[in-house]
């Protein structure tokens, strides 16, 4: 519960949230800006790269808290199987409170992992 005689940036009990992908897609920055402007959540996004090693595009300005792991994927025929180890130390230096997956690689399914033994 948020503490409302605060204002919602400084409410001490802001539940901290990390969501884990692949990659910033363009399209999705604007998302990710809104929710990481959101003053009664602490959102922390997490990518498994910074672009797709098949992808050549531009952003827009991101202003939300980003975290990049040690890239480290497999390609597979039209796609890159993602298996950054290093998501647990992040995860466990963040301690968010609820973790979102997006999508489902050995990234993810560790996060999961994570997300249920903590």
């Amino acid at each position: 519960m948020v503490n409302r005689s605060l204002p919602p940036a400084l409410a001490p009990d802001r539940p901290r949230v990390a969501l884990v992908t692949n990659n910033p897609p363009p399209y999705r920055v604007p998302v990710f800006n809104a929710i990481g402007d959101h003053p009664e959540w602490d959102a922390h996004f997490i990518f498994s790269v910074a672009r797709e090693p098949d992808r050549a595009w531009d952003f827009d300005p991101i202003r939300f808290k980003a975290h990049y792991l040690r890239e480290r994927y497999v390609p597979s025929s039209d796609t890159y199987i993602h298996f950054n180890i290093d998501i647990w130390k992040l995860l466990r230096e963040l301690k968010p409170d609820l973790v979102f997956l997006n999508g489902f690689n050995p990234t993810n399914a560790l996060a999961y992992l994570y997300a249920r033994t903590h």
